[in-house]
């Protein structure tokens, strides 16, 4: 009676752990999360730094765009910041951006813009030299900063998978 009782909890065991095994399959099956898009995009962080001559509110990192496509919803972003002239004297205020590659050079359009005044429109590429139009601050005068930066729709690839740091400088002249 002994030995039959230890054959029957066995295969109970064994029965337990077999439809507990059939039962884990079915859950790890049937509840899969649906997968996203087969094309990862970019990860785009826009960083602008302070000078002697100009402060900025907030500075440093100001947006991060994550999966940005072209030709979707999210194929840019748009970040702004506060500019002082630090300074007793008006200052003409120019820009250049500092890209952490020359992937996106063809692929990503930045626009600059200070106290609504264009400072740069165009190409990645093209921001590499400060750029020839700048805006003047007066002594203590505050304006704001807006840069725009978007893959362009027929952008085919040098996007995909990265992850990309755009760092905005200011540069100043006494006028």
């Amino acid at each position: 009676m002994i030995a039959a009782r230890q054959r029957l909890h066995r295969r109970l065991g064994a029965l337990a752990f077999i439809a507990g095994l059939a039962v884990a399959a079915f859950l790890v099956l049937g509840w899969r999360v649906a997968p996203g898009p087969s094309e990862l995009g970019l990860e785009l962080r826009l960083v602008v730094n302070s000078t002697g001559e100009l402060g900025l509110s907030p500075a440093g990192q100001l947006a991060v765009g994550r999966g940005l496509r072209p030709g979707t919803d999210l194929d840019g972003l748009d970040a702004r910041t506060t500019v002082r002239n630090q300074t007793a004297d008006p200052l003409r205020v120019t820009v250049r951006g500092r890209p952490s590659s020359r992937d996106l050079d063809r692929a990503l359009v930045v626009t600059v813009r200070l106290a609504g005044r264009p400072l740069f429109d165009g190409p990645l590429a093209g921001l590499r030299a400060f750029s020839r139009r700048g805006a003047s601050l007066a002594a203590g005068e505050r304006a704001q900063l807006s840069v725009s930066a978007r893959l362009l729709a027929h952008a085919q690839s040098g996007y995909q998978a990265r992850i990309e740091d755009l760092t905005i400088e200011l540069g100043t002249k006494a006028r």
